[in-house]
C-alpha cells in the first residue's frame, strides 16, 4: 500500500506518527510524511530518514495563514495525483487541515488518531470526514462515536524497543527524574531551583531544565553532588527505565511512555495547554491508582518534597503504582492501526 500520514507541531502529534510510519516501512509499506517545514517533524524525519515533505504556512495574521491553507491544499492535491495514495492517516494539528481535506476530495479513505483525552479541534472537525478516529485514552467527550477506536499510542512500541543504556546512575541510592517537556518550563523551574537549596535528602535528582533554561538554571543553584543538571537528554526512556520516580507534565507521549514502561510517577499538568487536556490525561491515571498528581497552581517546593519522599520512603505504593499504570495500557498499538489500515483499505 502506499500510505500518507501528516503530523506536526509538537512531540505528542509528532512521535506518535514517527513511530507508526517507521512500523509500517518495517512492513513493506511504502510510506510519505507530510508536515510543517523547517520544523520539528522535518528534523526528526531526517535524523529517521523517512521521506518526508515541508509544507509552509504563514501565520503572522488570519488572512495569511488561510492563504497559506489554500496554497498547500492545492501542493498535497499535486502529491497525491502523482502518487495515487491508498489511504491517509492525520495524528492532529492544523498541519492536518489541507492533507485529510485533499485526501477527503480526492475519496481516499482516512484515519485520524488522537493522543489525549480532550479531542483536539483540528481532530473534531476532520472527524466529519474519517472514516475511523482511534484514540489513546479514553475520551471525556465522544464526538464521532461510532467512528472511535480504542487503538492506544504507537509511542508504546518505542518504549518496548527502547535499550537500558543510560547515563551512569549511582544505584546505591534512588534516582529521580525531573523533566518539563522538550523544551522545558520556566514557571516550574522557578520552583526546583527553590526546591534544590531546600531538600535535605540524598536521592540522586536528575533535572532536564530545557535548553533555554539551561544556563540561567545552573548560575541560580548551588551546586551539590547529588543534583544532575541537564540542557536536554537524547535517549529520555533509557534513563526513565532506570529510575525510581518519575516527575514530568502529562503530554500524551509522556503518559503513553509512562503506563507502558509501568513508571511510578509525580504529574503536574500544564495549565497552557488547549482545553485544560494535560490534567484531564493526568486525572485519567489518578483516578485509576496509576500516579500522584499536583496541579501547577499548588506546586510548592515543601509538597514537592513531601510527594517524593512518600513514595521513596514507601515500596508498596511504588509497586502498586506501576502495576496500575501497565493495567492502562496498550502494548500494540501500531499493530491495531495496522489492522484497521488494512480493513478500510479492503472495503
Amino acid at each position: 500500500m502506499k500510505i500518507l500520514v501528516t503530523s506536526g507541531g509538537t512531540g505528542g502529534h509528532i512521535y506518535p506518527a514517527i513511530s507508526l510510519i517507521k512500523y509500517l516501512e518495517n512492513n513493506g509499506e511504502e510510506v510519505l510524511f507530510i508536515g510543517a517545514k523547517n520544523r520539528l517533524e522535518e528534523e526528526i524525519s531526517q535524523k529517521e530518514e523517512i521521506p518526508f515533505v515541508g509544507l509552509e504556512f504563514n501565520k503572522k495574521n488570519k488572512i495569511k495563514y488561510i492563504i497559506s491553507l489554500f496554497k498547500s491544499l492545492k501542493r498535497v492535491l499535486k502529491i497525491i495525483n502523482k502518487y495515487k495514495f491508498d489511504i491517509v492517516i492525520g495524528f492532529g494539528n492544523y498541519i492536518s487541515f489541507p492533507v485529510v481535506l485533499a485526501a477527503y476530495i480526492k475519496r481516499i479513505p482516512i484515519i485520524l488518531h488522537e493522543q489525549n483525552s480532550v479531542m483536539g479541534k483540528a481532530n473534531y472537525y476532520l472527524g466529519f470526514l474519517a472514516k475511523k478516529i482511534g484514540y489513546s485514552l479514553p475520551l471525556l467527550k465522544q464526538p464521532h462515536k461510532h467512528k472511535l477506536v480504542n487503538v492506544g499510542n504507537p509511542r508504546s512500541n518505542e518504549c518496548i524497543k527502547s535499550s537500558s543504556k543510560c547515563l551512569n546512575l549511582d544505584y546505591s541510592k534512588k534516582n529521580v527524574l525531573i523533566f518539563m517537556g522538550s523544551l522545558g518550563s520556566s514557571s516550574i523551574n522557578k520552583v526546583l531551583k527553590q526546591f534544590i537549596k531546600e531538600k535535605n535528602d540524598e536521592y540522586v535528582y536528575h533535572i532536564v531544565t530545557g535548553k533555554a533554561h539551561y544556563e540561567d538554571f545552573i548560575q541560580s543553584v548551588p551546586i551539590k553532588d547529588n543534583v544532575k543538571l541537564y540542557p536536554y537528554i537524547e535517549d529520555m526512556l533509557s534513563l526513565m527505565k532506570k529510575c525510581d520516580l518519575v516527575i514530568t507534565r502529562s503530554g500524551a507521549t509522556t503518559i503513553s511512555e509512562i503506563i507502558t514502561l509501568g513508571l511510578p510517577s509525580i504529574l503536574i499538568p500544564s495549565p497552557y495547554v488547549a482545553h485544560n487536556h494535560q490534567y484531564y490525561n493526568a486525572n485519567y491515571l489518578l483516578k485509576n491508582g496509576a500516579c500522584l498528581m499536583i496541579e501547577e497552581k499548588n506546586l510548592t517546593s515543601k509538597l514537592l518534597q513531601e510527594k517524593i519522599n512518600y513514595l521513596l520512603n514507601n515500596s508498596e505504593e511504588r509497586i502498586r503504582l506501576r502495576i496500575n499504570s501497565l493495567k492502562l495500557a496498550i502494548f500494540n498499538s501500531n499493530e491495531k492501526i495496522y489492522k484497521l489500515i488494512k480493513e478500510i483499505h479492503h472495503e
